[in-house]
């Protein structure tokens, strides 16, 4: 069956490379921001993207990744704001030592977060445009469509 909003399942991503001129001397930079678009409209990020392509091993792989990090975070958090309460407390008691104690605390969890804050991508660009490829091809015959329609 050709419906139109099969053919909203199709990806691409993009990679970009710019140029820029500064007083008449050229540089190139290589963009390393990438990005994977379902549909041409909405971005996908890389467990979306491998939930739609089903790819299960990597889906798990990251998954699991990301509760082990929401799993820190959590704890972070959960230090963090016991300092900042403990700070509280303490500073009306004036006992400097049971302040800094609490700041310190605070800080560790801060740093509990930045250590476990997530990637941009888990996946590479090359992996994601070869898992985009087998899609659309698979989703082109299923539709009878001719390979190189774009």
């Amino acid at each position: 069956m050709n419906s139109p909003d099969m053919y909203q399942q199709t990806f691409t991503s993009v990679v970009g490379r710019s140029d820029t001129l500064s007083s008449s001397k050229a540089e190139a930079k290589e963009v390393s921001d990438w990005i994977i678009v379902k549909g041409g409209v909405r971005n996908l990020s890389d467990i979306e993207f491998l939930q739609v392509v089903g790819d299960r091993e990597e889906l798990e792989k990251y998954r699991g990744i990301e509760e082990q990090k929401d799993k820190m975070r959590f704890i972070g958090n959960t230090v963090s704001i016991s300092g900042i309460i403990y700070m509280l407390l303490a500073s009306s008691t004036s006992n400097s030592s049971a302040v800094l104690s609490g700041g310190i605390a605070t800080a560790f969890g801060f740093f509990i977060n930045a250590f476990n804050s997530s990637p941009k991508h888990y996946i590479q660009p090359d992996y994601a445009q070869e898992k985009i490829d087998q899609y659309n091809f698979k989703l082109k015959k299923s539709l009878n469509l001719p390979y190189n329609l774009n």
